[in-house]
Order: C-alpha cells, then sequence, then structure tokens
C-alpha cells in the first residue's frame, strides 16, 4: 500500500493547525510508540514553528476524559483515539482498529484504506512529516516495540543504516522508552527522547537529564513489579481465562500480565490495577481476533479499550468490576 500523497496531504492539515493555533496540546497514548510518535512530533515542532506545546498528556485509553476542548487551541491526539467526542481544530495519527467516523476531526489512519494495515504511530508521524534519517532511531524504537516491522522496513533500514548501535541495544532501548506504560505521567520519556536527539541519537539515553532520571524509575519500576508478582491475587481461573488483580501506586499491570502470559501462553490473561475508582486491566491474549472477541463481550461494562488483536487494555468503574469477573469466568474461548 504506497501512502505517500496522502502522506503529504495530511502533513498539509498538521502544518495548518500549528501555524494557526497560538496554543497546542498533545494527548498520546503512554507507551513506546504513543512516547515516540510524541517526541517526533515535538522535534518537528520545534524546528518548524518554534513551538513547544503547551499541555503534553500522556492517557491510558482515557483521551476522552482527559481532553479539554476549551481549554486547548489545537489538539493533537497520537496513537489512541477519541471514542465519544469529535471537535474540530484536532489532528488525530493512529493506527488501531477504527470504531467510528469523525466529521470535525482531521484523521489520519491507515486502516481507513486497508483495514488490515499494521503501521506504528511513530511511523506514520515520521512519515508525514518527512523526518530527517537523524530522528529514525526513534520512530524504530517505536516500530519495534509494536511489532510493526513488515510494513515499516523503510524506516527501520533507515535507522539501522544511520546508527547501526541499534541492533545490539534494541532491546535495552525498548525495555527503557516501555517504563512509560507504567508512570502516570511519562511526559520524561517523550523529553529524554528529545534530549538524545538533540545531542545525536540514541547513545545519549541515559546520559542527559531526563534519561538519566528515566533510569532510574526504570529500575525502581520493575524492581516494583518483580515483588508485586507475588502478591498478585487470582480471581478467575478457567480453561480459557485467567483473571488476576494489583493494588499498586504504578502502572505495573502491562509488565505483570507479560510475565503471566508467558507461564500461561494457552490462555487469555488479565491483570487489573485496583488504585483507584477507575480500574486498568491490560489483557495478552493468544487468540485471533481476540481484541474484537473481547471487546463484544465486555463492551457495556468498559469505559475505554485500546490495543491489538492479542496485547491491549481497557478500564471500567470499580462497581462494574464485579460483573466483569463474572462475564469472564463465563468464556468459552
Amino acid at each position: 500500500m504506497n501512502l505517500s500523497k496522502k502522506f503529504g496531504k495530511f502533513k498539509e492539515e498538521v502544518d495548518k493547525l500549528l501555524s494557526s493555533s497560538s496554543k497546542i496540546a498533545i494527548y498520546y497514548d503512554s507507551d513506546a510508540d504513543g512516547c515516540t510518535a510524541a517526541a517526533l512530533m515535538i522535534i518537528y515542532m520545534l524546528k518548524n514553528f518554534n513551538k513547544y506545546p503547551d499541555k503534553l498528556v500522556s492517557c491510558f485509553h482515557d483521551v476522552d476524559d482527559r481532553i479539554k476542548k476549551e481549554e486547548d487551541e489545537g489538539v493533537i491526539i497520537l496513537d489512541t483515539c477519541l471514542k465519544r467526542h469529535d471537535p474540530g481544530n484536532t489532528i488525530i495519527i493512529d493506527h488501531h482498529i477504527i470504531e467510528r467516523e469523525f466529521k470535525n476531526a482531521k484523521v489520519f489512519n491507515p486502516r481507513m484504506f486497508d483495514p488490515k494495515s499494521y503501521m506504528s504511530t511513530s511511523y506514520l508521524v515520521f512519515k508525514i512529516l518527512k523526518m530527517p534519517p537523524e530522528a529514525s532511531w526513534i520512530s524504530f524504537i517505536g516500530i519495534k516495540a509494536d511489532k510493526a516491522e513488515e510494513e515499516c522496513k523503510d524506516v527501520v533500514e533507515l535507522a539501522l543504516k544511520h546508527f547501526p548501535e541499534l541492533k545490539e541495544r534494541e532491546k535495552k532501548l525498548i525495555n527503557l522508552i516501555s517504563t512509560s506504560r507504567n508512570l502516570d505521567d511519562a511526559r520524561v520519556v517523550v523529553n529524554s527522547l528529545i534530549e538524545a536527539y538533540n545531542m545525536g541519537g540514541p547513545s545519549f539515553l541515559g546520559k542527559t537529564p531526563s534519561s538519566y532520571k528515566l533510569l532510574e524509575l526504570n529500575k525502581k519500576v520493575y524492581e516494583y513489579a518483580l515483588k508485586s508478582l507475588l502478591r498478585t491475587k487470582k480471581l478467575v481461573e478457567t480453561k480459557y481465562v485467567e483473571v488476576y488483580t494489583i493494588n499498586s501506586k504504578f502502572n505495573i499491570q502491562s509488565i505483570l500480565v507479560s510475565k503471566l502470559a508467558r507461564i500461561r501462553p494457552d490462555k487469555s490473561v488479565l491483570v487489573a490495577n485496583l488504585k483507584g475508582d477507575i480500574i486498568h486491566v491490560e489483557v495478552r491474549t493468544p487468540l485471533k481476533k481476540g481484541y474484537s472477541k473481547f471487546e463484544k463481550l465486555i463492551k457495556g461494562l468498559i469505559d475505554d479499550m485500546g490495543g491489538h488483536d492479542n496485547a491491549f487494555g481497557f478500564s471500567l468503574h470499580k462497581e462494574k468490576f464485579p460483573q466483569l469477573l463474572e462475564t469472564l469466568s463465563k468464556v468459552k474461548f
């Protein structure tokens, strides 16, 4: 699928928003792909419009709740999508399953042209904005973290050509940037990427103020996650599904569900964090079209949902959690 002309046309929409808005807010999904996409957008803004966003907000399937349109003149949403609102003066760049149409917001999603397409948002931002090769390593991290190499080979190859050290450091970099998913505020991750870019590349991650702080957070989060693994409670166990809960100050459910899914590769595994009124749940499943199957099953219970066929997450109000457990205990897939 050749999107070159569509990339160029959408760049005009981005430039129009950036040039006409005195204030810009960026909302982005707090995973590695969302953070790398946000970093690329800000690098572009700084270079071409001398602007840093007035508001930079990381989201966890809750962009509708976080967005306050009346305060934002121009809005950019990356690697996540609005489920209820449709504001004007808004740009959305996303690659997840399309669930609605927009009349006011300007949207770029490759699934609009091919429902089976799978390109990371960091790749889309890199291509739409015609970013220089020096920024390709940032997109590389997002692509690799989202396992989207197949349709994003050109940027992967470009990054490896300019930064051959990525081949050896790939796993460590993804692990570091993926700390974002475990933080309530992932701005430190985005700023780490921008600082390293300004200094010359990925070798400077860990050597700038923000990325040094990120290294410390990464260590703290993973140590905490390993200890928390022993404190998880199993509330549902069937032939098809296992549901675990934690009560954690960090959003470590993504780390825990990945580890538990390796132990139970034949089942769908869910980990829910019960720390507040809104419960965040991460899911790993071996099912084909797992996202769609679970979405149909729990649609009436959840507030937001996002992700991919085999790895996704959702949120719901705590009063609906008992009903969720009952529903999952009866699953036959």
